[in-house]
């Protein structure tokens, strides 16, 4: 028989039973022919319920008498609720944001910079954007803020450990499966070819939007140091051909003149059209993702 009682009389009973006898977790777990894991976190934190065998002995250990009331149940009773519970799990809530200038922004930040991850065996569904820890924290917040708007839901932030690397995290099926109606495939990018949704082409304002999205994590604007250092160039480097090739269409199709693809970049050097591009299409990353050599643009 398994009992079933407020999780908070629980955690006080376990946690009274190992002062009061100043026992280990380890000998407490010992006593109660439990393994210590399962003692300490899910009996303590009533993520299960107790055995009645080992309700009573904590009891004994505490001389407590309670007068809340309990519940007995089959010890079976968890896997049927678990198998209701498993039928409940198959849904999950579905997405379908607006289609504007933010989800246009937010989709060339995914294309960039982000990975998605749809693993249907293991039921496991997330997106992750990535950032430098040191350098883009005031970005990392905008990007934060960006998802919350479109999908009303707020991403976690980790920091991946021996490396300057922070990266957002969205674990949600329905955003997942959204992303990939929008043929954000799962995986790796340049394999599967990533390029610009159709839609955002209808207009010239979501391809600006998008722009700004892979410039700002894929992107460099930096002065031509030593040699021109009063001329400013404009980069963007992937090794996807074919977003390559998106870009650059998409540049030509907002009055730009973009270099042709030379390894795995574009460049555009004419300073007119750089200025026109930090007016018209803007940055929200002020850093615009300093490039592997080490140069910056000094916004003047």
């Amino acid at each position: 028989m398994r009992v079933i009682i407020d999780s908070k009389v629980q955690k006080e009973l376990i946690e009274k039973a190992k002062r009061d006898n100043n026992f280990t977790w380890k000998q407490l777990a010992s006593l109660l022919d439990v393994g210590e894991h399962t003692l300490q976190i899910e009996w303590r934190y009533n993520k299960c319920s107790l055995p009645h065998k080992a309700f009573k002995k904590l009891l004994q250990l505490t001389k407590l008498k309670y007068t809340v009331k309990i519940k007995l149940k089959d010890d079976n009773w968890g896997q049927r609720l678990g198998a209701i519970n498993a039928n409940k799990k198959r849904e999950y809530k579905k997405f379908k944001p607006i289609r504007d200038d933010k989800l246009a922004e937010l989709i060339g930040i995914i294309l960039g910079d982000g990975n998605i991850l749809s693993d249907k065996k293991n039921g496991i569904y997330c997106l992750r954007i990535f950032f430098d820890s040191e350098k883009e924290v005031r970005y990392l917040n905008y990007v934060k803020s960006l998802i919350e708007d479109i999908f009303e839901t707020i991403p976690k932030t980790r920091k991946t450990k021996g490396k300057n690397c922070f990266y957002l995290v969205l674990q949600s099926k329905g955003i997942v499966v959204y992303l990939e109606s929008e043929k954000l495939k799962s995986g790796d990018k340049i394999k599967n070819k990533l390029t610009i949704p159709k839609w955002i082409w209808e207009r010239k304002n979501y391809l600006k939007s998008c722009i700004r999205g892979l410039i700002d994590t894929d992107g460099s604007i930096y002065r031509l140091k030593p040699q021109w250092s009063n001329i400013i160039q404009l980069s963007f480097k992937n090794n996807n051909k074919e977003l390559l090739k998106d870009i650059r269409s998409a540049f030509i199709e907002l009055g730009f003149h973009p270099s042709k693809i030379f390894g795995n970049r574009i460049v555009i050097t004419r300073q007119e059209e750089i200025k026109r591009y930090l007016k018209d299409v803007g940055t929200n990353n002020k850093i615009i993702a300093p490039s592997s050599s080490g140069q910056e643009f000094l916004l003047e």
